[in-house]
């Protein structure tokens, strides 16, 4: 497959997701205001707590440990929702016959979906670093709080909080691909953010971000990737094409 075909694969996609760059910058506001109100509510009650049960830690530096916490829901959250405005337009994609004609053209099903699948995660890892700069904006000019980062925090929030978001996209573009009606897969992201990816980022938050841990998850998050290459490989273009 010539390069100059993979890029305007990925050209025609970025064009496309453009068009729904206003959808995304609803989404962002919305699903920040879940982290902001938590957080409020978190310092209320700080604000309430005696001077003897914060002896050993200033009120400041417990708000700051639970402001940068609350940044490990963001990237899980975000991403896999942002990704799934890009991949919905799958369906309308297969009834114009617009994935049949690229197949007809002996594009490979797999080079399809992983440019849909890159430029759906490009957006969306956009999209959270436009949160990242929201969010620290918020708590520094909202609440007052001045966010202090571990190393820990610095790998969990930008780089293993990220790489689980985006891991679960890729699952999600795999879904999208081999369903036919998104619509229900859209509803199951959304169950999901709110409630399986809250228990996660309470996982992350209480782990040891080794490099050992952030290299192993870098190579699941890999593997999954190339697992649904292969996944889509077997697929007949007959299937397909006729979802």
């Amino acid at each position: 497959m010539s390069k100059s075909i993979v890029q305007a694969l990925i050209w025609r996609e970025f064009i496309e997701g453009k068009k729904h760059f206003l959808i995304m910058l609803y989404y962002i506001p919305v699903l920040l205001f879940i982290n902001f109100f938590t957080l409020f509510e978190l310092f209320k009650n700080i604000e309430l707590m005696d001077n003897n049960e914060t002896a050993n830690i200033t009120l400041d530096a417990l708000k700051s440990f639970y402001a940068v916490n609350q940044m490990f829901f963001i990237a899980p959250m975000m991403i896999p929702l942002i990704s799934v405005i890009f991949l919905s337009r799958l369906a309308s994609e297969r009834s114009e016959k617009s994935i049949s004609v690229l197949m007809a053209i002996q594009i490979k099903p797999q080079l399809i979906w992983a440019t849909k699948t890159f430029t759906a995660n490009c957006f969306s890892g956009i999209s959270y670093l436009i949160s990242c700069v929201i969010y620290f904006l918020v708590i520094k000019f909202g609440f007052g709080v001045t966010m202090v980062f571990t190393i820990d925090n610095v790998v969990g929030v930008f780089f293993v909080s990220p790489i689980i978001g985006l891991t679960i996209s890729v699952i999600l573009a795999l879904l999208y691909w081999v369903i036919k009606n998104p619509g229900i897969l859209s509803i199951l992201v959304s169950v999901f953010s709110v409630s399986g990816v809250w228990f996660l980022s309470m996982r992350l938050q209480n782990m040891n971000m080794s490099i050992e841990l952030s290299l192993l998850i870098l190579a699941v998050s890999c593997i999954v990737f190339l697992i649904c290459l292969k996944i889509i490989a077997l697929i007949p273009n007959e299937y397909i094409a006729n979802l």
